[in-house]
């Protein structure tokens, strides 16, 4: 409480209280200004406030300070802790402009707040790991005096490929594996048997995993090889999905991720989609009706498809929001990608006037669009 209630800018004396303020894991933030009516400095003590928690911020009016670290008066400039540096960045960054709001400083503190390779914690993925692609590589990590020149050798090699791929806007970053345990067992890395596994998060939202069968050799063995068929799209996207039904000869299809796009994309069809939870009362009180629809329809409407979907087991794809079971969606012919959410009643006169409406075609009356 103590620490809330003081000020977010920590006031600074001497260059051992500077130096002091920057022994810390992560990035330190310091405002060098000698003339206290600068009117950065205002913005700079806002902008404490405003990211209290996630930066550790301070100001130093000593020009001798100033001096010792190259930095110019009026100036601000985020520090690098030692453990991070490299050949291939600097150490330090000035914010170069003689003025600015709070927001204009919070934008520079956090698009400069990772190194080349930084240090992905559960601490900090929220407030520095939101861009992408994002490439992380999972080993034992651990910064510690004891361990830390182990963490640094691989880090190192995964420095020499981040230095490559900067300029395509790839970011870096090392991860403890235990840490993020479930991270990897949700994509299938769990028990890889990689010393190192590798898994991008894409712009576009999915998930890259570096799979062992393709890559079993080690990391500065792999990660180049890795990179350069992500980069020319060859690596695969990661999608949670059931197995295959052996059976599905129902009036209802059963589909799962790997099956998805060709049954419910398919243009020559309008497809009515359920998506359900097996533990959900709701979608075992629908089943019955959901199979009375479809078989009432199997003859008179071969051009409409009914599907089901384990939502549980398998990702959903875009623009295919799952928030409550059973959630359903037609998809006709020309909106695939944009399917109508159905909203009304679970009746089967309501679902036929749904579906009628939005019909393609199926349905008379549609067939000529």
């Amino acid at each position: 409480m103590i620490e809330q209630s003081d000020p977010a800018l920590k006031q600074l004396n001497t260059l051992k209280e500077v130096q002091r303020f920057m022994q810390k894991s992560d990035i330190t933030i310091v405002g060098f200004f000698s003339d206290k009516n600068a009117v950065l400095l205002d913005s700079l003590s806002e902008a404490a406030e405003m990211t209290r928690g996630d930066f550790a911020v301070g100001v130093c009016s000593d020009d001798s300070v100033a001096k010792h670290f190259k930095v110019s008066a009026n100036q601000i400039v985020i520090f690098f802790p030692e453990m991070f540096w490299s050949k291939y960045e600097p150490k330090q960054i000035a914010y170069k402009k003689d003025e600015g709001t709070a927001e204009d400083l919070l934008t520079f503190f956090r698009e400069n707040s990772t190194p080349l390779v930084g240090w992905r914690r559960r601490t900090n993925v929220a407030t520095r790991y939101t861009k992408f692609p994002l490439v992380v590589v999972y080993y034992n990590v651990d910064f510690s005096l004891e361990y830390r020149e182990g963490t640094q050798f691989w880090r190192a090699k995964v420095l020499e490929i981040a230095n490559k791929y900067k300029d395509d806007k790839y970011r870096f970053a090392v991860a403890d594996e235990e840490e993020f345990a479930d991270e990897l067992e949700a994509v299938g890395l769990g028990d890889s048997g990689l010393e190192h596994n590798v898994l991008v998060f894409g712009y576009d939202g999915k998930k890259y995993p570096m799979l062992p069968e393709d890559f079993d050799g080690e990391l500065d063995e792999n990660l180049p090889l890795f990179m350069k068929k992500l980069s020319s799209g060859k690596i695969k996207p990661f999608v949670k999905s059931a197995p295959l039904p052996k059976d599905d000869k129902g009036p209802v299809r059963t589909v799962v991720a790997t099956n998805f796009e060709q049954v419910v994309f398919d243009e020559g069809k309008d497809v009515l989609v359920e998506f359900y939870a097996p533990w959900c009362g709701h979608c075992k009180a629908f089943e019955p009706q959901y199979k009375q629809l479809a078989t009432k329809f199997k003859t008179e409407e071969p051009n409409l498809v009914f599907v089901k979907i384990d939502a549980t087991a398998n990702d959903a794809p875009k623009n295919y929001e799952v928030q409550g079971f059973p959630t359903i969606y037609f998809a006709p012919v020309g909106k695939k990608e944009h399917p109508i959410k159905y909203e009304g009643d679970r009746k089967l006169d309501d679902l036929t006037e749904f579906m009628k409406k939005h019909a393609v075609v199926s349905f008379q009356g549609k067939t000529e669009l």
